[in-house]
């Protein structure tokens, strides 16, 4: 079973966390290989690691990262030559919404010398002149809207804004150097290494694309002559 677990207010309604049920059984005739069965299926998500849960479906993978949510069910017969392990595990993912297919694209601020600019890419294509791979839209061909974490890495000493070219901006007034500062735009946080930046975020208009949709991602430096690189990556987002 697939759900998501629960819901909260937050100047809007979002789902928080969502629950799965995986279970199973396993026959063999070795009793030696029916225990490393069962040792195995005891060892996962122990000491609250980490598992990875997919789902194929006809259009993809989808997937989730997710935790023990319980204690899991697990009884085995062992004879031999009739060896049968029935199996049964909650899990708890602290996202409401599956992943699917990675995205990834990447833009610049304009320098102040570089003199007259044109676009390169028509409908998220390169439409002409040198191949300039990862750069263009972010995509999203899910079914619920996408957040994309962006990596930001120059020389402002005043920060940045990031925008969808729809009018939504995130401002870090944070300096950006070669260090990334990482904006996470489903967490609402700034990062520089393993340091919360997030008191330095001045305008948190956090922007996703939309379910089937795409954006075409913008940053602008807020100090001039200055240069910053900002490098996004999401996943196709589903209910």
């Amino acid at each position: 079973t697939d759900r998501p677990a629960g819901g909260v207010s937050v100047s809007s309604w979002r789902l928080v966390g969502r629950k799965f049920t995986i279970g199973g059984v396993w026959f063999g005739r070795n009793p030696q290989t029916a225990r490393a069965v069962a040792d195995t299926l005891r060892s996962m998500g122990a000491d609250g690691a980490e598992l990875t849960v997919t789902r194929r479906t006809e259009t993809g993978v989808r997937w989730a990262t997710v935790v023990l949510d319980g204690e899991p069910k697990l009884s085995a017969t062992v004879d031999p030559g009739s060896c049968r392990i029935v199996w049964e595990f909650p899990f708890v993912s602290e996202r409401a919404t599956l992943w699917g297919a990675d995205r990834s694209t990447q833009c610049r601020t304009i320098p102040a010398d570089a003199g007259l600019v044109w676009p390169l890419f028509r409908d998220g294509v390169l439409d002409w002149g040198a191949a300039a791979a990862g750069t263009g839209a972010l995509h999203n061909l899910g079914t619920a809207p996408m957040y994309p974490t962006v990596s930001l890495t120059g020389n402002s000493g005043s920060g940045v804004a990031v925008g969808d070219g729809l009018g939504n901006e995130v401002v870090y007034r944070g300096e950006i150097t070669a260090a990334p500062t990482v904006l996470d735009f489903e967490a609402g946080t700034a990062r520089v290494g393993g340091a919360d930046r997030s008191s330095l975020l001045y305008t948190r208009r956090w922007w996703t694309v939309p379910p089937g949709g795409e954006v075409t991602p913008q940053v602008r430096a807020l100090q001039p002559s200055t240069q910053v690189v900002a490098s996004f990556t999401a996943y196709d987002t589903y209910y």
